[in-house]
């Protein structure tokens, strides 16, 4: 099994990736192949084949939605996973038949339930079988196998890729064939009900892409296979329904995420403009012109000023560089800058903990007080204060707008 993780937060990376170690450490399993990817890009140019994937919907460059329809092409039954805050989405996802919907931040307990669910399902599609013929062994999955048919002292197993002859006996087959997708409709003929495309009183007609094949029924078993098949049927109708049930729930679950995020945000943002000690610039800054200092000087006393303006601030958290206000819009808030990791306050608020609408922050190749221009990187909301884009948006700004 290979289970792959894509989003642009290393912090979400981590996470993911130490709970489904965990969860597969605890299950006393073999833990699988695991391998993680900071972008969409990254993944699609790996070229990697996955059982498992636990996609980001928005990520600069190619988004989780677009990733997730050419993981399925590659492989229809991988078990994909959106991790995300947006459910703007969900409708583009349900059209490849996600597996699962997850919420940032990360609800641990929710995952392992939900990845329990996908890895019995991948045990019970991925189970193989060897078949053995006069040329050697072959291993086909359940998911392969399509019927198999007893006909003039032959046994032939119709697959997905072909027939094979096998010289193993029917008797082998029923006995061995036992998961709930095969139904012995005749004492010639096991089918696989996944390809079942209809049933009429005396034969089966099964469906794989332009390959049809007819299977025999026995009379005195056509009501029993009917209501076998129209049991599966319904039991995939319930699943579909509780998918959409549970799409709907996570919906609500997130307008309720984002709700509270943005009341949150919005309190801290108020409660450090409280912070701001009020300073009377004007007339600090004529007393220190006036005093005949250098232009160094000068500058030295304005960075102090703007010190002792924010020192609760910068207390806080020292990556605290500058505030940001335009009169006549939103714009009021701190602003922030990370060299060494640009993007970190992307999805962090001010005390670092786990935000959807992050801080504006400031491009790592700016420097303030040298600089005459500096780029700040925000996000725009849909409520009006700061909608998220699949890149961070940016504002080049005069360095004399900051304060």
């Amino acid at each position: 099994m290979r289970v792959i993780f894509c989003d642009d937060d290393p912090v979400i990376l981590e996470q993911l990736r130490s709970c489904v170690s965990e969860f597969f450490a605890r299950s006393g399993g073999r833990l699988p192949e695991l391998a993680c990817y900071p972008s969409g890009e990254a993944l699609l140019a790996a070229e990697t084949r996955a059982d498992i994937a636990f996609l980001d919907v928005e990520m600069p460059g190619v988004s989780g939605i677009r990733v997730g329809a050419r993981l399925k092409e590659a492989n229809p039954n991988i078990k994909i996973f959106i991790v995300t805050s947006y459910p703007d989405y969900l409708d583009e996802a349900m059209r490849f038949q996600v597996f699962r919907y997850l919420s940032k931040p990360i609800d641990r307990d929710r995952l392992f339930r939900n990845l329990k669910d996908a890895v019995y399902q991948y045990n019970m599609e991925s189970r193989e079988f060897p078949v053995v013929t006069n040329d050697g062994v072959y291993v086909r999955r359940a998911e392969e196998i399509i019927c198999v048919e007893a006909a003039q002292r032959k046994v032939l197993l119709h697959t997905t890729d072909g027939t094979l002859q096998s010289t193993q006996t029917m008797d082998y087959w029923r006995q061995t064939l036992t998961l709930p997708c095969f139904y012995v409709t005749h004492r010639s003929y096991i089918v696989n009900l996944h390809f079942v495309n209809s049933i009429r009183r005396d034969t089966i007609l099964l469906k794989y892409r332009e390959k049809e094949l007819t299977a025999y029924l026995t009379r005195r078993r056509y009501t029993a296979c009917k209501d076998t098949y129209k049991m599966k049927k319904r039991t995939l109708g319930i699943i579909a329904v509780s998918v959409l049930g549970a799409a709907a729930i996570f919906c609500s679950a997130i307008f309720m995420h984002q709700y509270l995020d943005a009341k949150n945000s919005k309190a801290t943002f108020d409660d450090l403009t409280n912070l701001i000690t009020e300073i009377d610039k004007p007339q600090k800054a004529t007393e220190a012109e006036e005093s005949g200092l250098s232009e160094e000087e000068l500058a030295a006393a304005e960075a102090a000023l703007a010190r002792e303006k924010y020192d609760a601030l910068f207390a806080q958290n020292n990556d605290f560089i500058g505030w940001i206000k335009i009169d006549g819009t939103n714009v009021n808030y701190p602003v922030m800058q990370t060299p060494n990791k640009p993007d970190f306050y992307l999805k962090r608020s001010f005390d670092k903990s786990y935000s959807d609408y992050g801080v504006p922050y400031i491009d790592e190749a700016c420097m303030t007080g040298i600089s005459n221009n500096l780029v700040i990187y925000g996000h725009h909301m849909n409520d009006g204060s700061t909608r998220r884009c699949s890149a961070r948006n940016q504002i080049t700004l005069n360095n004399s707008l900051m304060s």
